[in-house]
Formats: C-alpha cells, structure tokens, sequence
C-alpha cells in the first residue's frame, strides 16, 4: 500500500479519519452540498456508476473538479431514492494507519434494508496530495482534503 501519506502522527491522522467519518455522513445525510464540498480539493475527481444515472450528459461515469461535484451532490439529493437509503451505520470504520478510512452503510439495519455502501477514502496531509478512493455502488476515485 506504500508508505504513510499522512506527515502528522498517528494521532493526528486517527482525528482526521474520525472527522472524516462523521462531516461526510452529516453533510451526505443533510443533503449539504457545500459542505460535502469543502471535503473535496478543487481538483477532486470522483468516478461512479452513479454518475450517468444521475447526470445525463456524464456517460463515462467521471466527474472532475468542484462544478461537476457540485452539480453531480445537487441532483443526486433532489433523485435520491429515500426509501433505500436509511444512513444506517455500526459506528465503526477501518484504517491501515497510515492513509486509508473505510466504512459501510450495511444493507441490514436494525429495522429493514438499505442499499449496501462501502466507503473507502485515502486521507492525505494536504489537500494538493491526498486523494480518495470510494467503491462499491458509489465511488472509485476522489481527491480529498481532511484539513479544512
């Protein structure tokens, strides 16, 4: 997996990863756009199937900087299919230690089903370096900025 990304120490990089867990929920769950975009570095690419399902003219699935982000978070809030997404979480999330934060939305939750997430993201020590991997039904590449 290479070595750390993250210059600070293991106890800044486990803060950054904590922080990160809960801003990405809170903002995705609150259908905040901006705020999910402060996240991101302004030359964040994200990659999704999700991406021509939600955005018509996005066929290869690829968005790259903070306009298409944006536009991709907007219309993605006003198409999402509430009844499968329930923001259920263990409360727990995975990391190497070094540069990468993983969590899942599991499909089972306590009262029914939702879509099944998993959430990967690379946290890096600026926002120019670090970069973001998300897969499963939602995303395969992002920059990401943990210091904001």
């Amino acid at each position: 997996m290479g070595g750390p990304q993250n210059e600070g120490s293991a106890k800044g990089f486990r803060a950054d990863c904590e922080r990160v867990y809960r801003e990405w929920h809170e903002r995705a769950k609150a259908l905040d756009t901006g705020g999910l975009l402060a996240l991101y570095s302004e030359d964040a690419v994200l990659e999704s199937p999700l991406v021509p399902a939600i955005l018509d003219d996005k066929k290869d699935g690829v968005l790259r900087g903070h306009d298409q982000l944006r536009r991709f978070f907007a219309e993605g809030g006003r198409r999402r299919p509430n009844e499968l997404v329930r923001w259920y979480r263990t409360g727990e999330w995975l990391t190497d230690g070094h540069r990468l934060l993983v969590w899942e939305y599991p499909r089972q939750t306590p009262d029914d089903n939702q879509v099944d997430l998993v959430e990967f993201i690379e946290i890096g020590g600026s926002c120019g370096t670090s970069s973001g991997c998300h897969s499963a039904e939602r995303y395969s590449t992002v920059k990401f900025c943990p210091s904001r």
